[in-house]
C-alpha cells in the first residue's frame, strides 16, 4: 500500500515533465576603433577617416538524438566619426539543421545564409 502512494506521484511527475533541451547560447560583444588615411582607397584623392564599430555576435547550438541545429549571427554598426561617409549596419545570419529520420539511412540537411551589406561601401553622402 505504501509503495503505491509513493510510486504513483513519482510516475505521474515523470510522465508530465517535458524533455530537456540541450540548447547552448554563446555570445560576444565587441567595440572596435579604426583609423584609415585612405578610407576610399583612392590614388588621387585620399580621405582620412576614423570609425567606431560596435559588434554583437551569437552562436546557438541544439543537439538532440534526431536533430542537430546551429545558428550563427553577427550585427555590426559602422559609425564614420568624420562624416565623410554615411553610417551603416552590417549583419549576417547563418543556419543549419540536420534531421536524422532513419539512423544511418536517411538524413535531411537544411542550410540557409542571410547577409546585409551596403551596396556601395565608399559612396559619400
Amino acid at each position: 500500500m505504501r509503495l503505491h502512494r509513493t510510486l504513483a506521484p513519482a510516475l505521474l511527475l515523470a510522465l508530465a515533465s517535458p524533455g530537456a533541451l540541450a540548447l547552448r547560447l554563446d555570445y560576444t560583444v565587441e567595440l572596435g576603433y579604426l583609423h584609415s588615411d585612405n578610407i576610399n582607397l583612392s590614388a588621387t584623392d585620399p580621405v582620412d577617416e576614423n570609425l567606431l564599430i560596435p559588434r554583437v555576435g551569437f552562436h546557438l547550438n541544439e543537439t538532440g538524438s534526431a536533430v542537430r541545429a546551429e545558428v550563427n549571427g553577427l550585427l555590426e554598426y559602422r559609425d564614420y566619426l568624420g562624416g565623410a561617409f554615411g553610417n551603416e549596419f552590417r549583419s549576417t545570419l547563418d543556419g543549419s539543421v540536420d534531421w536524422t529520420l532513419i539512423p544511418e539511412r536517411m538524413k535531411w540537411t537544411f542550410t540557409d545564409a542571410l547577409g546585409l551589406n551596403p551596396i556601395n561601401l565608399r559612396l559619400p553622402d
